[in-house]
């Protein structure tokens, strides 16, 4: 039995107190934790202090160790490993520089591990030729053996692939190829996730593709070009948008479908009918506006009948007609005036109709009327003839 943590997704506050969000790390973590004697426990970052205290609470010896994370760290990757662990070590050689490589496995695999983990140097040398060195050097490198199958902790990566090759030993997911996924995968991570980490949980995909990416360019770098395309074909293969959480059955998408078309046709109903009402508006606002522009300009209006004789003869031996108009007043009405001056102005325009002058449209002339004689003469009406009628008017 032994114990792991492993919470990307539920969020590291579920086990310490923390500003649970990604966006924000701390610059660096001390890790102190106590477990019962012989078990070990192994963290992030390097082994400052480990050391043996009495429990008189547990009545029992327990083993103290003190970690140290020395670079910024998100939260999801601190993690605590206690077990019966086993340590072994190797070097991986980069120029002139040297990286410490860890080894925390069960104490019944340390052979089988020692074996199995020959593959992380070469794997270190691909992504140090494409990524760069590895981005937490000074806390070195870490495998901590683990119940649950990986994970990307930062400097102390999590194995649980049971020292098989490919997904826990499908190698069909990795192309038929013979490495372990689990250690180039979460690997990977600490250039894609660690190092360099997405603002929100939600943008998750963006450190997963590029962490899929160094998949790629490991099996070019250690298999060549061809087995690259190989592998890059399998993994195609399992692109689906089959999403339990995102797949409707064709049955329940069509009522969603029948549900939503409901409401957008209510919705369109109530639209129609506004739209409806609005028109109808708008074409009384239009009425009332020309009714109440054509009152402003018609003040008033003179009514009259007229009346036509024809009247045929012979003369001189042709047939002559003479055509005879008379209009007869039958009314006067008002319709507005401001002042009394102007109802008097109103009064003098329609008397003057009454009379048989009409409107012309001539510049200069107030009332533009015309005086209409036998269709031979027309008479202007100037504004000193309007004021002549209005003084007449006034007498």
């Amino acid at each position: 039995d032994w114990i792991g943590v492993s919470c990307q997704g539920l969020g590291a506050s579920v086990w310490w107190p923390c500003k649970d969000h990604q966006s924000d790390e701390p610059d660096s973590m001390r890790i102190t934790c106590s477990a019962k004697y012989p078990n070990k426990i192994i963290a992030n970052g390097n082994l400052r202090k480990d050391t043996a205290i009495w429990s008189n609470y547990l009545n029992c010896w327990l083993n103290q160790s003190k970690w140290f994370v020395s670079y910024p760290i998100n939260n999801y990757d601190v993690s605590i490993n206690i077990g019966d662990y086993v340590h072994f070590s190797d070097v991986y050689i980069s120029g002139d520089d040297s990286l410490d490589l860890s080894y925390y496995v069960l104490s019944y695999n340390e052979e089988k591990a020692k074996e199995h983990f020959q593959q992380v140097k070469p794997m270190m040398q691909c992504f140090e030729n494409y990524f760069g060195k590895y981005p937490f050097w000074n806390d070195g490198y870490a495998l901590v053996e683990t119940p649950y199958l990986g994970m990307e902790h930062q400097s102390a990566i999590a194995y649980g692939n049971d020292y098989l090759a490919g997904y826990h030993g499908n190698t069909n997911f990795i192309a038929g190829l013979d490495f372990d996924y689990i250690i180039v995968h979460e690997s990977g991570h600490e250039w894609w996730g660690n190092s360099i980490t997405t603002n929100d949980i939600a943008d998750m995909w963006v450190q997963e593709g590029f962490c899929t990416y160094s998949e790629v360019l490991y099996v070019e770098c250690m298999y060549g070009y061809e087995t690259k395309l190989k592998y890059v074909n399998n993994q195609r293969n399992r692109i689906k948008n089959d999403n339990q959480r995102i797949k409707i059955k064709k049955k329940e998408f069509k009522k969603l479908q029948r549900e939503f078309n409901k409401y957008i046709n209510s919705y369109n109903r109530v639209l129609n009918k506004n739209n409806s009402l609005i028109y109808k508006h708008n074409r009384l606002h239009h009425k009332t506006t020309r009714m109440q522009k054509s009152f402003k300009e018609v003040k008033g209006i003179s009514i009259s009948n007229k009346e036509i004789q024809i009247k045929t003869y012979f003369k001189n031996g042709k047939k002559v007609k003479e055509k005879t108009v008379t209009y007869t007043t039958r009314k006067i009405e008002i319709y507005s005036f401001e002042t009394l001056q102007e109802l008097k102005a109103i009064l003098a325009h329609e008397i003057i109709h009454l009379l048989g002058i009409q409107h012309i449209n001539v510049k200069g002339a107030l009332m533009n009327p015309i005086l209409q004689h036998n269709q031979i003469k027309e008479l202007k009406l100037t504004i000193e003839d309007i004021r002549i009628v209005k003084k007449e008017f006034n007498k």
